[in-house]
């Protein structure tokens, strides 16, 4: 999945996810922890979720005013293969470089 958002607030996700890392939305408890990925830049930030009926991993980062979102979903309990992050870095990395061409 690719998003790139646009959004009145500028949250710092990295802050963020060092003072809460448990979600809870309409019952439902997600946990989101940080991920080192080699090749993300330092503006972005990379996380595993662990969420009911979907694990996954995503990277998001805010660039010329955009928010670029990735994520990768899988089934409860996988794991995450090199091709899965390597894919992963490289498609906001692929994003990141279009905005900064524009």
């Amino acid at each position: 999945n690719l998003f790139l958002l646009l959004s009145a607030e500028r949250p710092d996700f990295t802050a963020l996810l060092g003072k809460c890392r448990t979600v809870e939305y309409k019952g439902l408890t997600s946990t989101v922890e940080p991920l080192p990925l080699p090749g993300v830049p330092s503006w972005a930030t990379p996380t595993r979720i662990f969420a009911p009926g979907a694990d996954g991993a995503g990277i998001i980062g805010l660039c010329r005013g955009l928010y670029i979102s990735v994520a990768v979903t899988q089934k409860p309990g996988g794991d995450l293969s090199p091709d899965d992050t390597n894919a992963l870095v490289k498609l906001f990395n692929d994003q990141v470089a279009k905005l900064e061409a524009i």
